[in-house]
C-alpha cells in the first residue's frame, strides 16, 4: 500500500480544527472481535460488506477532495454517509448506545462523524457546525463522554497524559 500525505493549506487546516470534536465515549470495545468479523464476512464474499467496503473506498476520495479544495459544506454529509456504510461492515460496529450518542450529537449540531477505529466504542469524532459546536460539546458532556478539541498534527498522531 503506498500512502501520501496531503498538502493541506493551512488555513483549511485551522478552518477544519475549529470544527472537529473528538468524544471518549466510555465505551470498551475489544477491536480484535470486530476485525475479525469484518474480516471473515469478506471472506465469505457477503455482498452487503463488500458493497459498504467498496462505497467507503469511494467516500473517502471524495473526502479527500472535500477537504484539499476546502468546501467544507460537504464534509458533515460525507462523514455521516461513511459512518452509515462502516456499520454495514458488521454488526459489531455500532451499539444501541453508540447510535444514540451520535443522534445527540446531530441534534446539538453536529453535521456528521464517525467512531474511529474498528469501531464498538472508544472515540468518536464529530464535525460540527461553527456555531453550534459548544452546543454539541455540553450534550456529549453531558451524555458522559470525554470531549476534546482536535489539533491536526502534520508529524502524525501524538498523545500523552500528564499524571
Amino acid at each position: 500500500m503506498v500512502v501520501n500525505s496531503l498538502r493541506v493549506n493551512p488555513n483549511i487546516l485551522n478552518e477544519l480544527e475549529y470544527t472537529l470534536l473528538l468524544c471518549h465515549t466510555g465505551k470498551l470495545r475489544l477491536s480484535s472481535n470486530i476485525i475479525a468479523d469484518q474480516v471473515a464476512r469478506y471472506e465469505r464474499s457477503e455482498q452487503d460488506s463488500l458493497d459498504a467496503l467498496r462505497e467507503l473506498k469511494r467516500l473517502t476520495v471524495e473526502m479527500k477532495n472535500v477537504i484539499l479544495n476546502g468546501q467544507f459544506g460537504q464534509l458533515g454529509d460525507l462523514l455521516d454517509r461513511e459512518w452509515q456504510h462502516k456499520k454495514r461492515m458488521s454488526s459489531k460496529i455500532s451499539t444501541p448506545e453508540l447510535d444514540d450518542l451520535y443522534d445527540l450529537a446531530r441534534s446539538h449540531g453536529a453535521l456528521g462523524g464517525k467512531i474511529t477505529g474498528a469501531g464498538g466504542g472508544g472515540y468518536m469524532l464529530l464535525y460540527c457546525q461553527f456555531d453550534r459546536k459548544h452546543e454539541v460539546r455540553d450534550a456529549m458532556r453531558a451524555a458522559g463522554c470525554d470531549v476534546d478539541t482536535v489539533a491536526l498534527e502534520p508529524s502524525g498522531l501524538q498523545t500523552w497524559r500528564v499524571t
